[in-house]
This record gives C-alpha cells, sequence and structure tokens, in this order.
C-alpha cells in the first residue's frame, strides 16, 4: 500500500515532520530575536534607569586573606585587586605596623559579580562575627550615577565615609542607611565593569 502525496510528492507524515522542523526553526529564530531585543531593549530603553551591580562586602577580625585564598579554591579565578593597609600609609593615616600586610581592599570574581572583603583595623574594634560582617558594595557605571545612588540611599542614614576620591583610585562613599544596612558605593574607572 503506497503512502498519500502531496502535489510536491512529499508524504503526510514527512510533510509534518517538515511542517514541524519549520515551526520550530521559526520559535527558535523567535526566541533569538527576543533574546537580542531584550540585550537591546536593555542597552537603548534602560539607558537612562540604575544599571549598577550589586555585590557582597565581607569584613573580617584580621582573616581576609585566609577566607577569600578559600573562597579562590571553591570557585577558582583569580584575585582582580589587593591592597594592603601598607600600600595605603602616609604621613596623615599611619598604619601600625601589626596592621599593616592586612588586608585593606580584596576582590574576587565570581561570574558577573565580585566578592570583596577587608580586615577591619584594631582601632575600629572588633567584627562581631555573629552580626553585620557584610555591607552591600555598588559598583556604578559613572561618577553621577555614583552620586546619585550614594544621596539617594544614604538619606536618613548616617554617612560614615563621604563620597570622594579615594587613596586607592576609585570614586568611593561608604554609610549606613536608614534602616542600619551598611553600603559603599565605588566607581572606579579603569573597572568600568569589565574584569
Amino acid at each position: 500500500m503506497s503512502k498519500p502525496m502531496n502535489t510536491f510528492g512529499i508524504d503526510k507524515v514527512s510533510c509534518n515532520c517538515i511542517s514541524s522542523f519549520l515551526v520550530l526553526s521559526k520559535l527558535c529564530f523567535y526566541i533569538d530575536a527576543c533574546s537580542n531585543f531584550s540585550v537591546l531593549f536593555k542597552k537603548i530603553i534602560l539607558k537612562n534607569k540604575i544599571m549598577a551591580l550589586i555585590n557582597p562586602y565581607i569584613n573580617f577580625n584580621g582573616n581576609t586573606e585566609e577566607a577569600f585564598q578559600f573562597y579562590k579554591s571553591v570557585f577558582g579565578g583569580e584575585f582582580i585587586k589587593i591592597i594592603r593597609f601598607k600600600e595605603m600609609a602616609s604621613p596623615e593615616y599611619p598604619i601600625p605596623e601589626k596592621e599593616a600586610n592586612k588586608i585593606m581592599h580584596i576582590a574576587l570574581p565570581i561570574g558577573n559579580n565580585i566578592l570583596m572583603g577587608n580586615d577591619v583595623p584594631e582601632s575600629m574594634g572588633p567584627v562581631n562575627e555573629n552580626e553585620n560582617r557584610s555591607k552591600i558594595a555598588v559598583s556604578a557605571e559613572s561618577r553621577e550615577e555614583a552620586n546619585q545612588i550614594f544621596n539617594r540611599l544614604s538619606a536618613g542614614g548616617t554617612i560614615e565615609f563621604p563620597i570622594s576620591d579615594s587613596p586607592w583610585g576609585s570614586y568611593f562613599g561608604m554609610f549606613r542607611d536608614k534602616y542600619g544596612i551598611e553600603w559603599t558605593v565605588d566607581f572606579d574607572p579603569n573597572y568600568n565593569g569589565k574584569f
């Protein structure tokens, strides 16, 4: 018994398979087009929105380097920044010898985010390891965005470090918002969102 054929000589089962393939191809094209549109939409339409990254920032009682070596062993990657307190020492900001080699700032990329941390100097008191060990770190795309975020989030809160050019080369500020959450806002023109 022969299979029924259409005018092009293709049987009904093959015709259904071809039809399904064409529908699937169109769907994949549509998904890809939507994905490309989504990226374009984010780049063009949302350009006026705040597009900063939010990254975790952890405080330690002198063992930042040990902890970050552990995180690096888990997540992989390379540190993009390590600054020790001795690198920031000056007559204006003397650093005690026992804290000179401690970590003032360290950054480890994880996916599209950065895990950051530091050792808290003894002069600031020990970090309570059961609470308040972290800050939310916002990496802005420009000084203007950094100012906008800093000013809006710190309203009604306590400014701990006014936003300004930092000794380590970025535009940086730190505060506790009106709900008691600690934040840092940073714009680094050398970083510019890329590792």
